[in-house]
């Protein structure tokens, strides 16, 4: 897959591969992280023909039915309101009989959408990315994050990103930023982990041109081969480098978490000499759809979700990973269209063909 990325390719330094093979999986193994575990049965997964694919998710989407109906008070509940039972679900399209899953019954009814097997186990809890609404609490244990973690490395390697590749993040998800960018005293830890995992992280909050003056300059020492960035924020970025010239050269700049213009894309690409890809997702459900390499087109995650469009075109999705707190239909907070027909880069992915919403406004203030 490396040789179809040729500028990616030289843009690599000698040390990714060590990166990548041996040190990325002794962190993890520090850490306690089994998400190598997950990499070849998700990457079967992402990999069926269609007809496999379409069997193996029935399958899947079965099995958390039962397991949700069996352990799961509020759609115990829902399912015996509209008498559905899934044990005779023929077709995926059959999970329309059930309600939609919203923000409000998951802050409003935590507790009844908790499996009663995983209640008193350690779960991860964390917190919706809230760039729809206000964010969301949600649970889930470790054995899903890996596994959504695993997906994420195989998806962004089929956009050209690969473990061990040197990157920049142009961010502002607090959450996600390393404790030595949040805490003064986890500078010492975070100056080893970027020997590990050579990450520099450009906190998205303050956009001044003095601030976008320094993040070029940054960009240009850590010669990242791939940024990624909120499509606003890398845009601005990518007009203040036309502007004033000398633009750093990033090979590949991946955008999430807005809506993806078409004018931004074409200004970031000819800022950075880059690649612009894009994915789709939610902290909730983890990697929903990112674009292919030859294409453009957003391919679904199969390993992870399923992904409905209901009549009004909101974007329903059912997190086919999470047991603990299983999320059946629910409503993102976005809109789109599925794709009819298969996409010509040959992946047999179904693909979104539209994507509304994800849209952040940005003001520029005098100062």
């Amino acid at each position: 897959m490396t040789s179809a990325f040729p500028a990616l390719r030289a843009a690599r330094d000698p040390w990714a591969p060590l990166r990548r093979h041996v040190l990325e999986p002794l962190l993890d193994r520090w850490y306690g992280r089994k998400t190598r575990a997950y990499l070849n049965v998700v990457e079967r997964r992402l990999s069926l023909p269609r007809d496999a694919m379409q069997q193996a998710n029935l399958h899947t989407l079965r099995s958390l039915l039962l397991h949700a109906r069996d352990t799961v008070p509020l759609y115990r509940e829902r399912m015996a309101d509209v008498g559905f039972d899934p044990a005779r679900m023929r077709h995926a399209s059959e999970l329309a009989r059930l309600p939609v899953l919203t923000r409000d019954d998951v802050a409003g009814r935590p507790a009844d959408l908790l499996s009663e097997p995983f209640r008193g186990r350690p779960l991860v809890e964390a917190r919706s990315g809230g760039t729809t609404s206000a964010p969301v609490p949600f649970m889930q244990p470790a054995s899903a994050v890996w596994r959504k973690d695993a997906a994420a490395i195989l998806l962004r390697e089929r956009m050209g990103w690969h473990g061990g590749d040197r990157a920049a993040g142009l961010w502002g998800a607090v959450e996600d930023l390393p404790s030595g960018v949040r805490d003064l005293r986890g500078r010492l830890k975070q100056a080893v982990l970027e020997r590990v995992e050579p990450m520099l992280w450009l906190p998205a909050a303050d956009l001044s041109d003095a601030r976008l003056d320094s993040f070029a300059e940054r960009l240009r020492r850590h010669a990242p081969v791939v940024l990624q960035a909120y499509p606003s924020a890398a845009d601005l970025l990518a007009r203040r480098v036309l502007a004033r010239g000398g633009a750093p050269s990033v090979p590949l700049v991946v955008l999430t978490a807005e809506t993806v213009f078409p004018a931004q894309r074409e200004r970031i690409a000819a800022a950075f000499g880059a690649r612009v890809h894009a994915f789709y997702g939610a902290r909730e459900v983890g990697w929903i759809a990112g674009e292919c390499a030859r294409e453009g087109r957003m391919h679904l995650n199969t390993d992870g979700i399923h992904l409905e469009i209901d009549a009004d075109g909101r974007i329903l999705v059912t997190d086919l990973v999470n047991r603990a707190m299983p999320l059946i239909r629910y409503a993102v907070g976005d809109r789109g269209a599925l794709a009819e027909g298969t996409c010509p880069c040959g992946d047999p992915r179904p693909v979104l063909s539209a994507l509304h919403g994800r849209v952040n406004d940005v003001f520029v203030l005098p100062s």
